[in-house]
């Protein structure tokens, strides 16, 4: 799952999850934490029961496991209790018990009280719910001026998700921000409001920090599709940075450029070296399944990094056949 290569782990069975829940009870503080934290990885309908009592355990890990498995378990019976762990003692159950009532479609249950929490961690996540709730523009408005980046950065990409031309009027402002992060989510939050934002995007494509101009090249996969769109995208082909080379690939791997395969060669014949093999296998990955891409694969089947190497064999199925689709195999060069 991890991975990317399956959608969901296979269901665990229930002998599995009833030990488990037996486990949540054990009188060993690191067991009880493992149990929550297996239930944490995914959730699990039939573990809530077990789960909300250990909303209540004297470990602050394991009520923190514990929420966030309940958030991600998909239960709604559980999000009164993950309200009352909004006023957990631990910072870090607040913070999961605030996203776990996100994630259960509840973020209008979320105390507002903690848009002041002390802890900037349960300011984020509330800001973060704040895309799906129904006072959350006149609130993400309001924590745009919260002293942590983290926060305000949280709150910028909320207000671009809940109300696009309401926050197209605050992000010129955060472009202009002193702190790298708040200019990143500025930029993601540029691709989320339409033509207004990619004025914004061509300042931040040419930000003096790597991670804000890569942020500035993935967003516009969510604008406009313009010249200007694709100018920022193509001068992050040929960028130095590992991070900028690697947004760009992968905006235009999800294009529908009529040169999408010539860009992405040409991109793969750039990014040699140790250094590139991310964007390599970035570039395998999405050509994987295009019947015009044949050329480059058999390229990639060769290419001097195992990983890239075993995509694109797998890709054009030399694993299961020799002839695969159309390729004529050729020994790696070691």
């Amino acid at each position: 799952v991890w991975r990317g290569e399956a959608e969901a782990p296979p269901a665990w069975p229930a002998t599995l999850v009833d030990r488990l829940a037996e486990l949540l009870g054990d009188s060993e503080a690191d067991v009880r934490r493992a149990a929550a934290h297996a239930f944490s990885r995914y959730g699990d309908l039939r573990g809530t029961t077990a789960l909300v009592a250990s909303l209540d355990d004297p470990d602050p890990l394991v009520r923190l496991f514990s929420a966030r498995a309940l958030g991600r378990g998909g239960d709604r019976t559980a999000i009164a209790r993950l309200e009352s762990a909004c006023a957990d003692a631990d910072a870090g159950v607040r913070t999961e018990a605030v996203a776990g009532l996100d994630a259960l479609d509840a973020s209008a249950r979320i105390p507002v009280t903690l848009a002041d929490d002390p802890s900037f961690h349960v300011r984020a996540a509330f800001a973060t719910s704040l895309a799906s709730r129904p006072d959350g523009a006149e609130r993400a408005i309001a924590q745009l001026s919260d002293p942590s980046s983290t926060v305000v950065a949280a709150a910028a990409v909320a207000l671009a998700a809940r109300a696009p031309d309401l926050a197209a009027n605050h992000l010129e402002d955060l472009a202009g921000d002193p702190r790298w992060p708040v200019r990143a989510a500025a930029a993601t939050a540029a691709g989320r409001v339409g033509p207004r934002g990619l004025a914004i995007l061509e300042v931040l494509a040419r930000d003096e920090r790597a991670a804000v101009r890569a942020a500035a090249i993935a967003a516009t996969a969510e604008t406009v599709k313009t010249r200007e769109a694709r100018a920022i995208v193509e001068r992050g082909l040929a960028a130095t940075t590992l991070a900028e080379r690697g947004s760009a690939v992968a905006r235009v791997a999800g294009s529908d450029w009529d040169d999408r395969l010539a860009v992405l060669e040409e991109a793969y014949g750039a990014a040699s070296g140790v250094d590139g093999i991310e964007v390599r296998e970035t570039i395998v990955d999405a050509t994987a399944d295009d019947p015009g891409a044949v050329g480059l694969l058999e390229l990639a089947a060769e290419d001097p990094a195992p990983s890239v190497r075993a995509r694109a064999r797998a890709a054009l199925g030399l694993d299961r056949d020799d002839r695969g689709r159309g390729a004529v195999p050729r020994e790696p060069p070691f």
